[in-house]
C-alpha cells in the first residue's frame, strides 16, 4: 500500500512550479476570453429581449419571440454538457443497483428453497 502512495508523491514532486503557472495562467485567460465574450453577446442580447417586449421601448413580437428563442437554446447548452459529463457516474450507480438486485433475488431464492424443504 504505501507503495501506492509513493509513486503518488513522486507524480507530484516531477510537476515543476512553472508548470502549475503556465497552468493557472491558461485557466484565467481562457476564464477572462468567454466572460468577455459573454458579455459583448449577453448585454445586447438582454438589452434587445427586454426591450423588444410588449409594452417597452420598441415593441417587436416577432423578434423578441426569435431572440427568445436563441437565448432558451444557449442557456440549455450548459446542462447539456453536464448531462454528457455525468453519464459514467449514471452507469457506475446503475451497475451498482443491477448488482444489489440480483443479490436480492439471489437471496429470495435462497429463502424460498430453504422455506420449501
Amino acid at each position: 500500500m504505501s507503495e501506492i502512495f509513493q509513486k503518488i508523491a513522486d507524480s507530484f514532486t516531477t510537476v515543476s512550479v512553472g508548470d502549475y503557472a503556465s497552468a493557472f495562467l491558461a485557466t484565467m485567460s481562457i476564464t477572462l476570453i468567454s466572460t468577455l465574450v459573454a458579455y459583448l453577446f449577453g448585454i445586447p442580447l438582454g438589452v434587445l429581449l427586454y426591450g423588444t417586449s410588449e409594452e417597452k421601448m420598441f415593441p417587436n413580437k416577432p423578434l423578441n419571440k426569435f431572440l427568445g428563442v436563441i437565448v432558451n437554446i444557449f442557456r440549455s447548452i450548459p446542462f447539456i454538457i453536464l448531462l454528457v459529463m455525468i453519464q459514467p457516474i449514471a452507469k457506475l450507480a446503475r451497475r451498482r443497483v443491477d448488482a444489489r438486485l440480483q443479490m436480492m433475488r439471489h437471496c429470495e431464492e435462497v429463502k424460498e428453497k430453504y422455506l420449501l424443504e
